[in-house]
């Protein structure tokens, strides 16, 4: 028991500084809910901003087959069993169905349901929180396949420029979401359920998940430390 608690406080050390690697926390700071929110905010204003004035953008068929992979994820089994399926994510899905968005509503849009989902996350909302993701995800990628079908070097680099702050942003809430408030540290067992659930983690998040997923018992926060 002594080894194992030896072992999970060192491994503690380990996990916290790739996790401010993986999101470009400075050595030491510690890892906040609030410290996760301000490098949104900062990415946001950096490679999001810039996109709000380009106007209407259309949608096209791979983003409507992505809501309908969405919608029948999580509510196909609702046309066989009524009922057996919340209604919720239909009705969010609902809305984005359109032919055309503004780009700074659509950039607002992606913020609000991430900030949604990561709420639902911590309420046990799951199945609402992943649509609400992956909306916001499809949502982004329209907006790049836009970008990307404008032949001038400006829009290449906002384009360039937002796929570098949408990552920091994705990592940023996989973080956020396994932050143990008020240690400063990230719970490696929330990233390795999620790697074992088949969520996407790379680079240095994938190691802590992968890590904490074969040897549990080394990656205890001492709040389970017992006697």
């Amino acid at each position: 028991t002594r080894l194992e608690q030896a072992a999970s406080s060192s491994n503690q050390q380990t996990t916290d500084r790739l996790a401010r690697r993986a999101v470009g926390l400075p050595e030491n700071q510690p890892i906040t809910s609030e410290a996760m929110q301000r490098i949104r905010a900062d990415e946001f204003n950096t490679g999001y901003a810039p996109l709000q004035n380009l106007g209407q953008m259309p949608t096209d068929n791979i983003f409507q087959n992505t809501l309908n992979q969405i919608d029948q994820r999580y509510t196909g089994a609702g046309r066989s069993f009524p009922g057996a399926v919340p209604d919720v994510v239909a009705q969010t899905i609902a809305p984005y169905r359109v032919g055309a968005f503004n780009s700074a509503d659509a950039l607002q849009t992606t913020r609000t349901l991430r900030q949604q989902a990561t709420a639902n996350f911590r309420n046990g909302n799951n199945d609402l929180a992943h649509a609400q993701r992956q909306i916001s995800n499809a949502l982004e990628d329209q907006i790049e396949r836009n970008l990307a079908a404008v032949g001038n070097p400006n829009a290449q680099a906002m384009l360039q420029q937002f796929r570098a702050s949408r990552q920091r942003m994705a990592i940023s809430h996989v973080v956020e979401d396994a932050v143990r408030e008020g240690s400063g540290s990230i719970d490696a067992k929330k990233l390795a359920r999620d790697l074992q659930r088949g969520d996407y983690l790379t680079g240095d998040l994938q190691t802590i998940g992968a890590f904490a997923n074969v040897a549990p018992r080394v990656n205890q926060p001492p709040s389970q430390f017992g006697a």
